[in-house]
């Protein structure tokens, strides 16, 4: 038995007794004793080895600093940190180069610059690009705004860029400039959409929202159908207060008419054309669609154009020059006439071998009427393929006129058509004639 002070708790801390002796085989041995403050303790009690003890001052075993060092944030290598952590101080991060990488703040800030702003769930159009946004505006690949399915950085097809469809190229805007009294104006329109013109020769737009709706034929104006923005000129029959709506005429199919066709440079030619395409659904046309380009198909399949004017409702060709264009090509137009009484054409023609395929009419709106299904003023290889009266009727006929369904006028050599008529199934039950060929060559 060895008297020992105890040196478990005292101070200071981290002291141990260092035991050595000789064992009967000669070996001798080191050992640390922590001695408590019971007494009597064992030996066995008292051993420890030095390292796990609590004392900061003793020498550690290998193991022991192992153990230590494997629950430690080292200043290198890849490891796992698991729970959360708490830092008194911020911590310096370099910009990440992954997904998964943490960011700093001015990296952070940098991508919040170049971002659009979210206001009410809505991003706020100058945030979006260079130029004005509206409802038939779509937003390129440059930052600008402009037609749908044309401009610098879209990711179209050619055949995207060759086929337009009206419905993409419907618009409206609410102007700034005063209608309140009817007359001669210039309206400011930002952008110009795609087939906005104010040099089209037979362009309208429509005014609708306050006072009496209208449409007006544009007399002139800088706009060009490019996105940037411009003006539009016409007149106005009827007054117009602040809050009024400047739009499509004709859901978009004259604007895709316009934006459809490009004009030869070398050497120069008439205007020419691809395909425009209205699709299925009932398309309202409130002033003449003017079809002015050679060598277009417009294919009206499924849908039927509500016409909702006391004009021709779709003029194939140029009013006083039939040479202008040529080879204008419709498929299965269908016409609902919205005019009561109506005395004007569904279908206009003046232009040079010009094929119209399966026209119908729908059932009218309040009483209106055609005064015929096509009308041929003067084209010399006029052919209509495929008509048919049964579904909608239309014809004006009644004490005042009783309309044919196809007419061409004459005298001759003022109106010289020469047509061919095939598969017309013409059965009006008395609402109306079949063919009226006046123009004095045969068809």
């Amino acid at each position: 038995m060895a008297q020992l002070a105890p040196n478990a708790g005292a101070t200071p801390a981290g002291t141990a007794y260092t035991v050595v002796y000789q064992l009967t085989d000669a070996t001798v041995k080191t050992e640390s004793w922590l001695v408590g403050a019971t007494s009597p303790e064992t030996i066995a009690a008292v051993r420890t080895l030095a390292g796990t003890s609590t004392g900061s001052g003793q020498a550690a075993i290998q193991q022991y600093v192992n153990t230590a060092l494997a629950s430690v944030v080292h200043l290198s290598g890849t490891e796992s940190i698991t729970g959360v952590k708490q830092f008194t101080v911020s911590p310096t991060v370099p910009n990440p180069s992954q997904g998964s990488q943490a960011a700093n703040k001015s990296y952070v800030d940098a991508g919040n610059s170049a971002k659009a702003d979210l206001v009410s769930g809505i991003v706020p159009a100058g945030e979006l690009g260079n130029g004005g946004a509206n409802s038939s505006a779509c937003l390129h690949g440059d930052s600008t705004w402009g037609g749908c399915g044309t401009g610098s950085g879209s990711t179209l097809t050619a055949g995207m860029l060759a086929i337009k469809y009206a419905t993409d190229f419907n618009w409206s805007q609410n102007p700034a400039a005063d209608l309140s009294s009817a007359g001669a104006k210039t309206v400011t329109v930002a952008p110009c959409s795609s087939g906005v013109s104010g040099s089209e020769p037979q362009f309208y737009v429509y005014i609708s929202g306050t006072g009496a709706a209208e449409a007006v034929l544009v007399t002139g104006g800088t706009c060009a159908g490019n996105g940037q923005g411009g003006t539009l000129q016409f007149t106005t029959a009827n007054p117009h207060p602040a809050g009024y709506t400047l739009g499509s005429a004709s859901g978009g199919l004259q604007e895709a008419l316009i934006a459809a066709r490009f004009t030869p440079s070398n050497p120069a030619g008439s205007s020419q054309s691809g395909k425009v395409i209205v699709p299925p659904g009932e398309l309202k046309a409130y002033a003449r669609v003017s079809i002015r380009a050679s060598n277009i198909t417009v294919d009206f399949s499924g849908s039927i154009v509500e016409c909702w004017m006391n004009d021709t409702c779709i003029f194939l060709g140029d009013r006083t020059n039939s040479n202008l264009f040529s080879d204008i090509t419709v498929l299965n137009p269908r016409g609902r006439p919205a005019i009561a009484g109506g005395q004007k054409p569904f279908l206009e023609v003046n232009a040079q071998k010009t094929r119209i395929f399966d026209v119908e009419t729908r059932v009218p709106l309040s009483a209106g009427t055609f005064s015929s299904y096509v009308q041929v003023d003067d084209d010399q290889a006029f052919l209509l393929d495929g008509l048919d009266t049964v579904i909608g009727g239309g014809l004006r006929c009644d004490s005042t006129a009783c309309n044919p369904a196809v007419y061409a006028p004459g005298p001759f050599n003022v109106y010289s058509a020469v047509g061919w008529l095939k598969h017309m199934n013409i059965s009006l039950q008395c609402g109306g004639n079949g063919v009226d060929w006046q123009s004095g060559n045969p068809y």
